[in-house]
């Protein structure tokens, strides 16, 4: 039998991987959350967001979510340039 991976919504204690900054973040789980840090997020303008750590420890009876794949649109869908739409 597995073990559920969400539960009820509360605020946590996260840790950002880059920089280590430590915040709180409302989710439903102890897995991971991508998004931006409030440390670190202008020194990288161009990166869609940095990887949280859950700092809190995952009840009983619960388990981590699986980690997201991260892929670019170039991954999952030929990116095609040329004329406007209907050309």
């Amino acid at each position: 039998m597995t073990k559920p991976t969400t539960g009820k919504y509360s605020i946590k204690p996260y840790e950002c991987t880059r920089c280590g900054h430590q915040h709180k973040i409302g989710t439903n789980h102890w897995g991971e959350t991508y998004g931006s840090c409030p440390n670190c997020q202008w020194k990288y303008p161009m990166e869609i967001g940095s990887t949280h750590k859950c700092l809190e420890p995952v009840p009983d009876g619960y388990d981590l979510p699986p980690k997201w794949t991260r892929v670019k649109l170039g991954d999952i869908a030929e990116i095609i340039t040329g004329g406007r739409y209907g050309d």
